[in-house]
């Protein structure tokens, strides 16, 4: 038998009639939420307005364009709440006012617990709140204490307000879930940013706020933690001068996070400043920071911070108005906003940097292709414990630099190499394929003075003491030793001594107080001296050298001669090939080897060998220079024992107690005008002037020349000996010796043996 279609009944009548039921209920609640949420407004506004009123005693005005009441989500709803202290006079002692608005107010799941007597709200909603606190005893909230000098978190203030508030209120404790701010400017700048900051889309994220309890609060507001950001960011620093802007900032407590992206740190140039910063970087990370011990006593502490590819530009300008000026310490960057602020370690990948002063003349300019920077105990603050002896704001650091540039005090000479590695964990620097040369484009009326190269494989300074060099100035180093160095000296015109020592501060200046070095060796040294053409100078030179000082002290000091600035306890040079040409401009000095030991008391000179410049040219240069002989003298080896090399080098005080000359050869021309003939030959007035343009004075206990030649000749008068003995004693020369013209050789006693005398008169 088969079933008629139309007596089918529902499989499941049941869950029909369930089904139906909660329909009814649900749109029983909806409706039931309609009535409330928009009766609520329409009949309850005014009597709530009221209410609030007289419970503030008269001191408060409190007003709301609407009052919503929602079942559903066990909340209150305001719009446009506005309260304001209308009779301060009124106030409890010690009440502290607030002044707030509000375009929307919102809160949601409401609870309470009767057996804690505990009220928890679920959510709590703000949009564009602005507050103010009026505290006794205070102008508003600055963030400086009643005590002077004394600073204090403008967040604590507030919070210190809300829990005397909360102490007024017995009947129960207060849980929030979430507190949610949008459009959060007000708030940040009353009681974040003292009115600096400017921002758009910000928003603050409150969670898990307790305040059960009013003690032992150890997080802002006692929450478990809050977030927010903010869009467009433009944050001018207490210094006038700076600013920091960003496109977005994202700030974690919970996360431990300061996330900023597009940071740039900008400088007023039209501002008066000593130094001005300039920061682009696209990603700024600051990695487990203690959020809550910053809003709680302005002291921010982080754990580590990174700036990958960060670009660095720091201006100076030594301004010489004597004007008092923001000084570009970075301490003031942060001065009444923090306390201070600790990173544990900071790391700077890939950066370009660069220095350089006000309208950039390239003198102390820095140029660094790529900074590599580790850094720990960063530190910003005023104690002045951890500011001491600090290096970049560090307790230590170490960079790697590739494709440094230094451009020297002088304008003209650019210091470069391709790695250096400076460490004060290690007090070391190291420099690879170090490089002193013209800088590019150099146009030769900017420099008239001589031009260097140095070219070095690789330079390496153990304990040099980098803090005293950042604080200071002062370079400071046990031992500094340079291998084979390349030296190439373009000679343009003739230096004086005042040029030189111009030529040397200016090297140094902007970088250098003052240089000490234990020890400073250099080996097989290669130089090379040219004339503006590239020629072979033929006035100086010498092939290879080597030097050891010991003790070195250097005063960079425009004011002093050069050999004032210097400074050495023991001396050792050793030039090859020398060759000089004297200040008669007559004669050159050549050696086969040069060698100065201070410790040893000893100048000593292998083929040893002065003579005229220009043989055949001498009559057209004695003329020209005024001179009446010429000198033709060599000699094995010269020995100066008992000299005071470092009095002779910085006093210009030669003090020797013998020379020994064995084999000497001489020969000497004097040449007279047939006008001049009854005048005396000035040869010996000669030899006098060119020794004093070296020495201020010269004092030899005793001279000996053994087996000496010489060869005499004054018009047609000569005189030859091939093996003659003289000894000098004391001899002297000096300005205004009254009894130089009574002296023989400038000595007191000679001691003359010819062995094989010839003179000849024709």
């Amino acid at each position: 038998m088969s079933a008629d279609p139309h007596k089918k009944h529902s499989a499941h009548p049941l869950r029909k009639k369930i089904l139906g039921v909660l329909l009814r209920v649900i749109l029983a609640i909806l409706f039931l939420e309609f009535l409330v949420y928009f009766g609520s407004n329409i009949f309850l506004a005014e009597y709530a307005q009221r209410k609030v009123n007289e419970a503030t005693e008269d001191v408060y005005i409190v007003e709301f364009n609407r009052i919503n009441f929602s079942l559903i989500r066990r909340g209150i709803f305001l719009n446009g709440l506005v309260m304001r202290p209308v009779n301060p006079e009124s106030r409890k002692e010690g009440q502290t006012l607030f002044d707030f608005k509000l375009d929307e107010v919102g809160i949601s799941g409401l609870w309470y617990d009767f057996s804690d007597h505990d009220l928890t709200i679920g959510s709590l909603y703000l949009d564009n709140p602005n507050i103010a606190l009026d505290i006794p005893g205070k102008d508003s909230v600055s963030g400086i204490s009643s005590k002077k000098g004394q600073f204090a978190s403008p967040v604590k203030l507030l919070e210190n307000e809300i829990r005397k508030s909360l102490g007024r209120i017995s009947l129960f404790g207060l849980l929030i879930r979430e507190i949610e701010i949008n459009h959060a400017n007000g708030f940040f700048f009353q009681f974040l940013s003292k009115e600096n900051l400017i921002a758009e889309n910000t928003s603050l994220v409150v969670r898990n706020v307790d305040w059960t309890t009013l003690d032992g609060w150890e997080t802002p507001f006692n929450a478990k933690g809050f977030e927010f950001k903010l869009e467009k960011a433009r944050y001018p620093l207490n210094d006038g001068v700076h600013t920091v802007l960003a496109t977005t900032v994202s700030i974690s407590s919970l996360d431990k996070v300061i996330d900023i992206r597009d940071f740039v740190l900008s400088a007023d140039h039209q501002k008066d400043s000593e130094t001005y910063y300039d920061v682009k970087l696209e990603k700024l990370l600051l990695g487990n920071v203690d959020l809550n011990q910053a809003f709680m006593t302005s002291e921010l502490l982080v754990d580590e911070l990174i700036l990958n590819d960060p670009e660095i530009k720091v201006v100076s300008n030594p301004g010489q108005d004597g004007k008092k000026r923001p000084n570009g310490d970075l301490n003031d960057f942060i001065q009444d906003q923090l306390k201070s602020v600790r990173i544990k370690e900071l790391s700077v990948n890939q950066g370009k940097f660069s220095r350089s002063t006000l309208g950039d003349s390239l003198k102390n300019r820095i140029e660094l292709g790529e900074l590599n920077f580790k850094m720990v105990g960063f530190y910003l603050g005023e104690d002045p414990v951890l500011r001491q002896d600090q290096f970049f704001y560090g307790k230590e650091a170490a960079m790697e630099i590739k494709e440094g540039s230094f451009f020297l005090g002088d304008g003209v000479h650019v210091l470069t190499g391709t790695t250096i590695e400076v460490s004060s964990f290690k007090d070391e620097l190291l420099v690879k394929n170090l490089s002193l040369s013209p800088r590019v484009g150099l146009n030769e009326q900017e420099s008239s003075r001589n031009l260097y190269q140095i070219k070095l494989p690789e330079l390496v300074l153990d304990a040099i003491d980098l803090k005293k060099l950042y604080n200071e100035g002062v370079f400071s180093v046990e031992e500094v030793r340079i291998v084979r160095p390349e030296v190439e000296v373009m000679t343009r015109g003739s230096s004086s001594t005042d040029a030189q020592s111009e030529v040397f501060s200016d090297f140094v200046s902007g970088f250098l107080e003052s240089v000490s070095v234990k020890k400073l060796q250099v080996e097989d040294g290669q130089i090379q001296f040219t004339d503006e053409t590239g020629r072979k100078a033929n006035d100086i030179g010498f092939d290879q050298f080597s030097f050891l000082l010991s003790g070195l002290r250097i005063n960079p000091d425009p004011s002093l001669p050069i050999y004032e600035q210097f400074y050495s306890e023991e001396i050792f040079i050793s030039l090859d090939n020398y060759l000089l040409k004297l200040r008669d401009n007559l004669h050159l000095f050549e050696a086969g080897n040069l060698t100065l030991d201070s410790r040893s008391n000893l100048v000593q000179i292998t083929e040893l060998k002065i003579s005229p410049e220009s043989k055949d040219q001498i009559n057209l240069i004695l003329e020209r220079t005024g001179k009446t002989a010429a000198i033709d003298f060599s000699v094995p080896l010269f020995r100066a024992e008992g000299i005071d090399i470092s009095q002779a080098i910085f006093e210009q005080n030669l003090e020797i107690a013998k020379i020994i000359l064995p084999e000497p050869e001489f020969s000497i021309t004097v040449f007279q005008k047939t006008e001049r003939l009854d005048e005396r030959p000035q040869s010996t007035e000669d030899v006098r002037g060119l020794l004093l343009g070296y020495f201020d004075r010269i004092h030899v206990d005793s001279i000996i020349l053994d087996q000496a030649k010489i060869d005499f000749q004054s018009g047609k008068s000569r005189v030859q000996e091939d093996d003659f003995l003289l000894k000098l004693k004391n001899f002297s020369i000096y300005p205004g010796d009254s009894t130089f013209s009574e002296k023989t050789l400038f000595s007191e006693e000679i001691d003359l043996t010819f062995n094989n005398y010839l003179f000849t008169l024709t």
